[in-house]
C-alpha cells in the first residue's frame, strides 16, 4: 500500500510538471496579439502561369534589349499593383526546371527566361530585389527543390539520353542521379532523387548560393517533393539503415533535406547578421482526420489530421512531406499551406481546415499563412463557394483575423489580382478583390515577427524632421540594421496605431539621411512618426513629430492681437481685444476650445457682420448669410433623396460667432426582394427579402443551381440600393466546347457548342494519305464539360498481288504507304522472254494488281493487199524494237499506194496493210462528145460480152 502511494504520489508530481513544462514553452514561444495590421500579405509570380511575368528571348519584332525593357516594364506593374492593395511580400519564381533565373555556377540559365543555358547579359534577379526593396516589399526566392522536367519527356527517352542535354556542371547531367515520375499515358516528368545524399547536398548549395550572393529575405518551396509513379527501389535498398518502411524511409530523406537545409541557414545568419527565412508552401492537407489537436508536454501537436475528407494528402503518396514534423521541431520559419478550398466545400473546407493548422501552430513559434486560390472564382458555378460568393475572398481573410495563430495570406496567382486592378471588376474575383482593397486591405501593413530568429528591437530614429509643404517632407538618420521604415501619420493625435501606418519605405539612404516625400499631403497638416523594422520583423521605438496648429487672433480692425501654436484638440488661449468705440465685444468669431485646424480667429462686437454657411451632407457649401450681432438665419430646404432630414447640427437662432452648420439626417430604408424562376418548371420562388439603407448594397442569398445552367448574376443593381427591389436570378444554359482533333497534325476539324448532358455528333472524317481512319477516341455522350475527341488513324496496308500473263497469282503480300515491295521470281514461259511488270511498285499508294509482261520469241510479219489478200507472210526473231514495212506494194490500176497500216497485237505478231487512194482522171474540155461516145461503145461490148457468158453457163 506504501508502495502505491509512493508510486501515486510520483504520477501527480509528474502531471504538475508535464503542466508547468507546457506553460513555460508556451511562454517561451512568446504568443502575440496580432493586430490586424500586422499581417503577411502576399502573391506568388511565376512565369509558368500565363499573364504573371514574360521572357526576354528575342522574337521577329523585338531584340534582346527591347525584350529585357518590356520585362522591367512588367516586374514595375507587378510592384504598383502590389503597393497599389498594399501587400507586402513577393514570392517570385527563381528557380522553376532545376534551372536559374539568375546568375549560378551550379544551375543553367531557365528557358523561361531565356534561350536554355545561354548568359542573357543581364542579372534580373538582383534587378528585382532592389525595385522590391524600394517599396518596403519582402523578396521571397520561390525555388522548386527537386523538379527537372514536370512533364513532356517521351516515355521512350531514357535518363542516360536525357541527361546528355543538361551541362555538365548541372548535377542532373549524371543519369544516376534523376528519377521518371510518371506524368499521363504519353509523357514522363523527370525529378532529381530525393533519397540521395550527393542530390540534398546539391540543392543546399543551391541555395546558399542564392543566399551569398542576393540579398534575399526568404527561400521558399512550394509542393514539389516526391512525385507520381517514381521508382526508387534501388535507392531505398542503399540507404536505409533504420530499416524503415518505404514511405518512412521517403519522408525520411524530406526531413533530412529540410533540418540540414535549415540547419546551414542559420548558421549562415548567425555568422553573418542575416535574417534570411526557410518557408513552406504544401498542399493545404497534411492528412485527413478528425481535426482534434491535443498536446504533449512540449507543446507539439497530437492529432491524426484536420477535419478533411480528401485523399490528396501531401504526408503519404505522392509527395511524402512530413510538414507538421517541420512545424514540431521549428526547422522552417514559416508554414504557407495551400488552403485553396472554399468554405462550402464538402471534403476540404477552409474553415476546419485553416483551423487545424491554426492548432498545431499555437504552442510553436514558425507563423503560419494561408494560401489562397482566388483563381478558383474565375468560373461562375464551379468550386463551390468560390462559384458563387463574390466575398468568399474577404470572408476567408477575416475568418484568418480571428484565429490566434494564422497571421497572413497569399494569393495565388498575381493574374487575378492584376484583372481586378485593371478593371474587371464584375467577374467574382474582381469584386472580391475590390472589397479585401477597399474593407481590409486599406493601408500597408507590418509584416509578422519571425519568432524563430533573434529579436531584435532598434531604437528610435534620430534627428526627424518635417517640412511642411504643397508635398510634406519627413526625413531622419538612418538606423544600422533597418530593414525597412514604418511611416506614420496623422491629422491629430500620433499613438502608433495600425490605422495610423501610412507607408513602409526602404532603407536607402543618401549621405545617412533617409526622406520620404508626402506627395498625397496636398498641403495639409499631420503629424508623422517612424519606425525602424528589423530584419527579424521587429518594429523598434517610435519618434514623431506632432503637427502644431496656427492661431491667429485679430481686432475687428484686422490688427494682430496674438500668435500661437496648439496641439490638435488643445485649446487656445485667447488675448483681450482692444475695443471697439461705440460698440461692445461679444465674442470670437469661432470656437477655440478645440482646434483641429489652422484658425483665424476675429473679435466681434456688436455692431460686427457675422458669417452662417450651411452644408449639405457631402461638406459643399449650399447657402452663405451674413447677418447682424443676434439676427436669425434662413436655413435653405435640407430635403435630399432617400434621406429624411432630423435637424442641423447647431442653434442658428441670435447668432453670436461666425457658424458652420451641418444637416443631420436619417438614412430611409428599402425593401429588396430575392427570387428566381426554375428553369425547368417555371415556378417562381422566393429566396429572401431583407431591408437596405439608401445607397448601400443589397446582400444577395446564395443562388440555387440548376443542372445545365450557369448562374450568371441579378438582374438589378444592387450595390447602391434607393428604391424598392425585386431582383431576379439570371440563369444561362451551359454550353460546352467539344472539338474534334486530327490525332496525325493536331488540325482541328470540327469545334461543336453542346448544351449541357446532350450529345456531340461525329463530323465527317478528314482523309489522311498513308492512313487509315480507325476510331473517334473520347466520349461525346452526355456532355458535362470542354473536351476534345480525336481521330485515331493506323497505318494504312495495302494488298499487293502479282499475276502471271494468264492471271495466275504468282505472290501477293502487305505493305504500307510509300513503301516498296519485291517481285517474285517469274516462271518461264515456253516461245516467250519475261520484259518486266505492267505497274511501278516503288512506291505502293493504294492496293494493287501487277502483271508479268513477256515478249514473244519469233513473231509473225504478214502483209496484206487491197483485196484482203495475203501478198507475203514470214516470221523472225523478236530482238527488235520496231520492225518497219519492208515489202512492196504492188501496183493497182486506178489506184495509188498511200501507206503500209500497221497493227501489233497482244503477242507482238505485226501485221502491215495496203491502204490505197483512188486515182480521179480529169477529162478534157475540147474532147468531151467524143470521149463520151468511146465511152458507150465499150459499155455496149462489156454488156454482149456478159450475155454471152452467161448464155454459155447455162447451157
Amino acid at each position: 500500500n506504501n508502495m502505491k502511494k509512493i508510486i501515486m504520489l510520483f504520477v501527480c508530481l509528474f502531471s504538475l510538471f508535464c503542466v508547468s513544462s507546457l506553460t513555460t514553452n508556451a511562454s517561451e514561444s512568446e504568443l502575440f496579439e496580432y493586430d490586424v495590421n500586422t499581417y503577411f500579405r502576399g502573391v506568388w509570380v511565376t512565369p509558368k502561369d500565363s499573364g504573371n511575368i514574360g521572357n526576354i528571348k528575342p522574337t521577329a519584332s523585338k531584340t534582346k534589349e527591347q525584350k529585357i525593357e518590356a520585362y522591367k516594364a512588367e516586374v514595375l506593374r507587378i510592384l504598383d499593383i502590389m503597393e497599389w492593395y498594399n501587400l507586402n511580400a513577393l514570392i517570385f519564381h527563381i528557380r522553376v526546371d532545376n534551372d536559374a533565373i539568375y546568375y549560378s555556377d551550379m544551375n543553367p540559365w531557365s528557358d523561361w527566361f531565356t534561350v536554355y543555358g545561354e548568359d542573357p547579359g543581364w542579372d534580373p534577379l538582383e534587378w528585382v530585389i532592389e525595385e522590391t526593396h524600394a517599396r518596403g516589399i519582402e523578396f521571397h526566392a520561390w525555388m522548386n527543390p527537386y523538379r527537372v522536367k514536370s512533364h513532356g519527356v517521351s516515355k521512350k527517352t531514357t535518363l542516360e539520353e536525357f541527361a546528355k542535354t543538361i551541362p555538365s556542371y548541372n548535377i542532373a547531367s549524371d543519369p544516376n542521379m534523376l528519377l521518371t515520375n510518371t506524368y499521363d499515358s504519353n509523357s514522363n516528368g523527370i525529378i532529381l532523387n530525393p533519397g540521395l545524399p550527393e542530390v540534398r547536398e546539391f540543392i543546399i548549395d543551391t541555395c546558399m548560393e542564392v543566399i551569398e550572393k542576393y540579398d534575399v529575405d526568404a527561400i521558399h518551396f512550394d509542393d514539389y517533393f516526391y512525385a507520381t509513379g517514381v521508382n526508387d527501389d534501388d535507392t531505398y535498398a542503399k540507404y536505409n539503415p533504420k530499416g524503415l518502411s518505404h514511405d518512412d524511409w521517403r519522408r525520411d530523406q524530406v526531413d533530412i533535406f529540410i533540418k540540414d537545409l535549415s540547419d546551414r541557414m542559420r548558421a549562415y545568419n548567425e555568422e553573418n547578421n542575416r535574417f534570411v527565412q526557410l518557408g513552406i508552401s504544401p498542399s493545404g492537407v497534411w492528412r485527413s482526420g478528425n481535426g482534434e489537436v491535443k498536446y504533449d508536454e512540449n507543446g507539439t501537436a497530437i492529432t491524426n489530421g484536420s477535419a478533411t475528407t480528401t485523399s490528396f494528402q501531401h504526408w503519404g503518396n505522392y509527395l511524402y512531406s512530413d510538414t507538421k514534423r517541420w512545424v514540431d521541431e521549428e526547422w522552417i520559419d514559416y508554414m504557407l499551406p495551400q488552403t485553396y478550398w472554399a468554405i462550402s466545400h464538402t471534403s476540404a473546407a477552409f474553415k476546419p481546415l485553416i483551423d487545424w493548422w491554426d492548432a498545431i501552430h499555437k504552442y510553436k513559434k514558425v507563423n503560419l499563412y494561408s494560401g489562397m486560390g482566388i483563381y478558383m472564382s474565375e468560373t461562375p458555378g464551379t468550386n463551390y463557394s468560390w462559384g458563387k460568393d463574390p466575398e468568399e475572398a474577404y470572408k476567408q481573410i477575416t475568418y484568418c483575423y480571428e484565429l490566434e495563430n494564422t497571421v497572413g495570406t497569399v494569393f495565388y496567382n498575381f493574374t487575378y489580382l492584376k484583372d481586378a486592378y485593371y478593371g474587371k471588376t464584375d467577374s467574382l474575383y474582381g469584386q472580391g478583390m475590390t472589397k479585401v482593397k477597399n474593407e481590409l486591405f486599406t493601408n500597408p501593413a507590418v509584416l509578422p515577427e519571425v519568432r524563430t530568429m533573434k529579436r531584435v528591437s532598434l531604437p528610435a530614429v534620430s534627428n526627424l524632421k518635417v517640412e511642411m509643404g504643397e508635398s510634406n517632407t519627413v526625413s531622419f538618420d538612418a538606423l544600422d540594421g533597418a530593414k525597412f521604415y514604418v511611416i506614420y501619420r496623422s491629422n491629430g493625435n500620433l499613438d502608433y496605431s495600425g490605422s495610423q501606418i501610412y507607408k513602409i519605405i526602404s532603407r536607402n539612404s543618401v549621405d545617412g539621411k533617409v526622406t520620404f516625400v508626402d506627395e498625397n499631403s496636398n498641403g495639409d497638416k499631420y503629424s508623422y512618426g517612424v519606425k525602424a523594422l528589423s530584419g527579424s520583423n521587429t518594429l523598434g521605438e517610435g519618434s514623431k513629430v506632432e503637427c502644431l496648429f496656427n492661431v491667429t487672433f485679430k481686432d475687428y480692425d484686422g490688427s494682430l492681437l496674438k500668435e500661437e501654436t496648439v496641439k490638435f484638440g488643445d485649446k487656445a488661449t485667447a488675448p483681450t481685444p482692444k475695443g471697439k468705440d461705440g460698440a461692445t465685444f461679444v465674442g470670437w468669431s469661432t470656437d477655440i476650445n478645440n482646434i483641429t485646424k489652422d484658425l483665424e480667429v476675429v473679435a466681434k462686437y456688436n455692431d460686427s457682420d457675422f458669417f452662417v454657411k450651411f452644408y449639405d451632407k457631402d461638406g459643399n457649401v449650399i447657402s452663405s448669410q451674413t447677418l447682424k450681432y443676434q439676427e436669425d438665419a434662413q436655413a435653405p430646404n435640407p430635403e435630399i433623396e432617400g434621406h429624411e432630414f432630423i435637424k442641423w447640427s447647431q442653434d442658428f437662432t441670435k447668432v453670436s460667432q461666425d457658424l458652420d452648420v451641418y444637416p443631420e439626417y436619417k438614412v430611409l430604408e428599402y425593401k429588396v426582394v430575392f427570387k428566381y424562376t426554375d428553369p425547368s418548371t417555371n415556378e417562381e420562388v422566393v429566396l429572401s427579402e431583407e431591408t437596405v439603407k439608401y445607397g448601400n448594397a443589397a446582400t444577395a442569398p446564395e443562388a440555387v443551381t440548376f443542372k445545365g445552367y450557369t448562374f450568371e448574376g441579378w438582374s438589378e443593381d444592387i450595390t447602391s440600393v434607393k428604391k424598392d427591389l425585386v431582383v431576379e436570378a439570371k440563369y444561362e444554359a451551359i454550353y460546352f466546347t467539344v472539338t474534334f482533333i486530327n490525332d496525325e497534325d493536331d488540325s482541328v476539324i470540327e469545334v461543336q457548342k453542346v448544351k449541357y448532358g446532350e450529345d456531340a455528333v461525329y463530323p465527317e472524317v478528314p482523309v489522311v494519305k498513308g492512313m487509315n481512319f480507325e476510331y473517334w477516341r473520347g466520349p461525346i455522350n452526355n456532355v458535362l464539360s470542354d473536351r476534345t475527341v480525336k481521330a485515331i488513324y493506323g497505318l494504312a496496308e495495302y494488298f499487293v498481288e502479282f499475276k502471271d500473263w494468264d492471271g495466275t497469282v504468282l505472290y501477293s503480300t502487305i505493305t504500307f504507304y510509300e513503301e516498296g515491295v519485291v517481285a517474285p521470281e517469274v516462271p518461264s514461259r515456253d516461245g516467250y522472254t519475261f520484259i518486266g511488270w505492267d505497274t511501278d511498285f516503288s512506291e505502293v499508294l493504294s492496293d494493287m494488281t501487277i502483271t508479268a509482261l513477256y515478249k514473244k520469241d519469233k513473231i509473225k510479219i504478214t502483209y496484206i493487199g487491197f483485196d484482203g489478200i495475203v501478198l507475203s507472210e514470214e516470221e523472225v526473231v523478236n530482238d527488235k524494237e520496231d520492225y518497219p514495212a519492208s515489202y512492196t506494194a504492188p501496183a493497182l490500176e486506178g489506184y495509188e499506194f498511200k501507206e503500209w497500216e500497221k497493227a501489233v497485237d497482244s503477242e507482238g505478231n505485226v501485221t502491215y496493210t495496203a491502204i490505197y487512194t483512188e486515182v480521179v482522171v480529169e477529162e478534157e474540155p475540147s474532147n468531151g462528145c467524143k470521149a463520151n461516145a468511146i465511152q458507150n461503145v465499150f459499155y455496149l461490148i462489156s454488156a454482149l460480152g456478159l450475155v454471152f457468158v452467161l448464155r454459155k453457163k447455162r447451157f
